[in-house]
């Protein structure tokens, strides 16, 4: 089985100047969390063409998290699966160990200190649920975000979505050929790489937390929506709610923010943690058309079946909400809740009322 070295790195000179973050004025946007430039994400978009027809399930998210991280660890691992990642010595520069088996390193401390399992550096959007029947000819895309460290193993996941393709999706082995794959920078999707002459651009590809917040920068608001895409999955008091009141909604974010910076950036975010969810908890639903769907996956590992529900849906927050815009947009691109490694808890926010600080009218 062939690996990275399929791909063929082609980086012009001029490209490899770091990229500049946006340059904001902090007084066009309300407290900008310290650190955030260093956040850094990446996101890649793989393009394929059905060979065949067959079907996939209604929620995707199983079959591509499964088939990719099958991939990823057979042109990564050198130990022939001897045993658990974390007891192999080469964990830490591993593609797959670093991915899907992200390690919670002795003297870790802070949120992760004596965690077992860490959040992992990977984010998958597969496609959405309203087409399950491919035929020959039809487009299909997944959507891959990798966060810090983990861009320094784009080609291994680029080689690791080929030999996926080539295995086939679903329960029918359906066959995809990947024809290319493209990565999110200028405001745009550009192609990065294609199955024909096989050459990885590396562009400017790497974003970071700053960039997310262009579309808010300059924005006040008492009324935001969320839109719920795909299953949330949140734990409260030991246990999984349907509730998504605000309060809980940004502690997850928080935490899921601080974890993934301290894990895989600089761990250089700082925010008042106490206070953000005390102003939070002054915030209210004013609308809520949230409803609980289940799905469920197959663990090889427990030789059982896993039920994986979220609630989706809508709902909208009104209050003081200027100060949580950066968190809520960083959390369109994080995901949000348990599962997100499978596509879970993606929203999309939208305001629906306050002004910017240049005077226009949100509508």
């Amino acid at each position: 089985m062939k690996g990275p070295e399929r791909i063929a790195m082609r980086i012009p000179a001029e490209d490899l100047i770091p990229c500049p973050p946006i340059p904001l004025n902090q007084s066009d946007c309300t407290k900008i969390p310290e650190g955030l430039e260093t956040f850094t994400f990446g996101r890649f978009r793989f393009d394929f063409i059905a060979q065949e027809e067959f079907s996939l399930p209604r929620y995707k998210g199983s079959v591509f998290r499964g088939g990719f991280g099958l991939a990823l660890k057979r042109i990564s691992c050198s130990q022939g699966r001897r045993g658990p990642c974390p007891e192999c010595i080469l964990c830490g520069e591993c593609a797959y160990a670093r991915v899907f088996e992200t390690p919670v390193r002795p003297g870790d401390t802070g949120m992760i200190e004596g965690m077992s399992d860490a959040p992992h550096p990977m984010i998958l959007r597969p496609p959405m649920p309203t087409k399950r029947l491919y035929k020959a000819g039809d487009p299909l895309d997944v959507e891959i975000i990798l966060i810090g460290q983990a861009l320094r193993f784009v080609p291994h996941v680029i080689c690791a979505f080929e030999d996926f393709s080539r295995m086939g999706f679903g329960e029918g082995k359906g066959k995809f050929e990947m024809q290319g794959v493209s990565a999110f920078f200028g405001g745009k999707w550009n192609r990065v790489y294609s199955e024909g002459d096989r050459l990885l651009e590396q562009r400017c590809w790497t974003l970071t937390g700053i960039d997310q917040l262009e579309d808010v920068c300059g924005h006040r608001a008492d009324c935001v929506e969320l839109k719920v895409h795909t299953p949330m999955r949140i734990k409260w008091g030991g246990s999984i709610t349907d509730d998504l009141r605000f309060d809980l909604l940004i502690r997850n974010i928080l935490r899921r923010i601080q974890m993934l910076d301290q894990l895989h950036c600089q761990g250089t975010i700082r925010f008042d943690h106490e206070r953000l969810i005390a102003l939070a908890a002054h915030v209210e639903t004013i609308f809520e058309n949230l409803w609980w769907t289940d799905w469920s996956r197959h663990s090889k590992r427990r030789n059982a079946e896993i039920m994986m529900g979220g609630v989706i849906g809508e709902i909208v927050f009104s209050g003081e909400l200027t100060e949580f815009l950066p968190y809520l947009k960083l959390g369109e691109i994080l995901h949000v809740g348990k599962g997100t490694a499978y596509g879970m808890g993606r929203y999309s926010m939208r305001i629906l009322g306050g002004e910017n600080t240049f005077g226009y009218k949100s509508p």
